[in-house]
């Protein structure tokens, strides 16, 4: 008798957890040619491993078990039985930069069009890789996605994240590389679509120039990511902290810091740099290529639907085309990379399996929310007095200096000043101007906020228009950081960021905000 538990397993895992096409290495040899590989479906792998698993008796399972290094279950029943299944039906999955002479195609590996040049040869050395892995089955992004078929592709780019993290083995090629010293130079970490082939997988091995491997010491059956050669040089190169490399975990979370390592990664389509990031952020968006920028701010809409990390506004730069609210791309958390500004502002790298945010519950207001009429949010809103302007600078941009004055409780009016790269040319409209701090520490008073001497505030810059119940957020180049330098506390105000067209604004790079009584 089959075991039932395991068959349904079984089903779920074929039907959410396999890729819908995919390359059949079972025959393949050293001395093969591509020829040797076959396209399968989604129902091959269902139609030939489910006898195998009709097969097994409970006495298996444990054994497997045993395998895996699991502790046996008492009712093993009650149990995940995806590892169970992983060993039956095992693939890998290929990581790579796509080359500019042309890859394999779906239809040319379904067709069996002409199997000469660099990109099939490259197919081909992965699918012996994966054979020497102990894989029944490979998958490569170049041939194995029916791109015709708008319901396949939007299916595999919304599955991938999970497709490579149930891969038995990930194969990296890099194809610039002969160790660990080459990887600051390497094409393979500047992709967006690498960044959640780094991160999703549970084991790795690297490859460099002529196929060797970047570790050639290391066992077969080793974790490359585990590796602290590989590990140490993948940190230094994107930020990324060593224990994500092998525990990192999908989710709406810590979104400053996800975006902050794809802030220096670029695609080739605009769309894809939303596309990429949604696996690691375990968000859910349609698909339609041809949308241009329109597709990562609709991945900012929806992160603020689920978000509530005032950190996510650590970002500076151009807005979004289509919102004044919204970055235009991860390339606007790319300042956050200067670690001295990073502790100035409490926004330090995750550590261990840490997933609770930056700031405390205690700072800044969590309660934003994305609305028809813009980003409503609570900011502790400070009058400044603008003093000088240096506008040597070209196209336009100026270095503004505001001096602020404090009205403090027992002693006579202090001043402080702040500097911030911005646009010269809307400057001498604004007769008033004012900083919204952003991650101000709530006081013991209801509604009121408090900034600490010797602590550094990330802030908005703020200028009013003739109505004065309303003001405007500039596009700033820099980070504008209030060094503070006494005590303070001041009532909070929850402000409208309102997310109009940018294409309907007199200036395209500002945000409007609009006070509520």
């Amino acid at each position: 008798m089959p075991v039932e538990e395991l068959l349904a397993a079984f089903e779920n895992y074929v039907s959410n957890n396999v890729p819908i096409h995919i390359l059949d290495v079972r025959s393949i040899q050293v001395t093969s040619d591509i020829n040797d590989v076959t396209l399968l479906t989604r129902e091959d792998i269902r139609r030939i491993s489910r006898p195998k698993i009709e097969a097994l008796q409970e006495a298996d399972i444990l054994a497997d078990k045993a395998l895996l290094g699991c502790e046996e279950w008492e009712d093993w029943h009650k149990g995940d039985l995806t590892p169970l299944i992983q060993r039956h039906i095992k693939y890998a999955i290929f990581s790579h930069r796509w080359s500019s002479t042309g890859e394999p195609s779906f239809n040319d590996v379904s067709q069996r069009n002409d199997s000469s040049g660099d990109g099939w040869t490259k197919l081909l050395n992965f699918c012996k890789k994966a054979k020497e892995y102990g894989c029944d089955y490979a998958w490569s992004d170049t041939c194995c996605i029916n791109k015709t078929s708008s319901a396949e592709l939007e299916e595999a780019i919304r599955s991938m994240y999970r497709w490579y993290s149930s891969a038995e083995i990930c194969i990296a090629y890099l194809e610039r590389s002969s160790n660990v010293k080459d990887f600051g130079t390497e094409p393979w970490f500047t992709r967006g679509w690498t960044l959640q082939e780094l991160l999703a997988p549970r084991k790795t091995k690297f490859y460099g120039k002529e196929w060797n491997p970047i570790l050639p010491h290391v066992p077969l059956e080793s974790n490359d990511k585990e590796q602290h050669d590989i590990s140490s040089a993948i940190e230094q190169t994107t930020r990324i902290p060593q224990h994500q490399l092998i525990s990192f975990r999908p989710g709406c979370y810590r979104v400053w810091e996800k975006l902050l390592w794809a802030s220096r990664r670029t695609t080739t389509r605009a769309e894809d740099m939303a596309y990429c990031l949604i696996g690691m952020l375990d968000i859910s968006m349609s698909i339609a290529y041809g949308e241009g920028d329109w597709a990562f701010h609709r991945l900012m809409e929806t992160i603020l639907q689920r978000c509530d990390e005032p950190e996510i506004f650590a970002w500076v730069g151009q807005p979004s085309p289509y919102s004044l609210v919204l970055p235009s791309s991860p390339a606007c958390y790319g300042a956050i990379w200067d670690s001295q500004m990073a502790r100035e502002l409490g926004l330090q790298p995750s550590k261990g399996r840490q997933v609770l945010p930056a700031w405390s519950s205690n700072i800044g207001d969590r309660t934003f929310t994305l609305t028809k009429h813009g980003l409503e949010i609570e900011l502790l809103i400070i009058e400044a007095e603008m003093v000088a302007i240096d506008e040597s600078i070209s196209l336009g941009d100026a270095w503004l200096t505001l001096r602020l004055t404090w009205n403090l409780p027992g002693s006579t009016s202090t001043r402080e000043t702040v500097r911030v790269h911005t646009d010269v040319r809307r400057l001498y409209l604004e007769p008033r101007w004012a900083l919204g701090v952003i991650n101000y520490e709530k006081a013991a008073a209801a509604g009121r906020g408090q900034l600490r001497a010797g602590v550094s505030y990330l802030c908005f810059l703020l200028g009013s228009p003739y109505n004065p119940t309303r003001w405007t957020k500039f596009y700033t180049r820099n980070p504008l950081i209030l060094h503070c330098e006494h005590e303070v506390e001041e009532p909070l105000r929850r402000v409208y960021l309102q997310q109009r067209s940018a294409t309907q604004e007199y200036l395209p790079w500002l945000k409007t905000v609009a006070v509520r009584d």
